[in-house]
């Protein structure tokens, strides 16, 4: 049942406790903590993406999108994943 789930939690309550907004922000401090230039974030209906410049200079978007019962990253370095996951949930 919910003792199985991260926090007790039921499904849905996860996306209650952090927007998009939110989880662009929190994605916008991980890069800029690990080298990564945020250049801008944006709308995107229910999603919001996040462009980011890497090391090189080149330019990437990732998107923060809302999920079933957390908020889904894509486009997002892989090393910075769990990161990520630990500051929201």
């Amino acid at each position: 049942g919910l003792a199985k789930k991260p926090g007790g939690m039921p499904p849905g309550q996860y996306k209650k406790l952090y927007n998009t907004g939110q989880g662009a922000y929190v994605l916008s401090d991980v890069l800029g903590r690990h080298g990564y230039h945020v250049v801008r974030t944006a709308d995107a209906g229910d999603s919001r993406y996040v462009y980011y410049r890497d090391r090189s200079g080149n330019l990437h978007r990732a998107i923060v999108s809302p999920g079933s019962d957390r908020l889904h990253f894509s486009s997002v370095p892989s090393t910075l994943l769990q990161e990520l996951y630990s500051r929201l949930y």
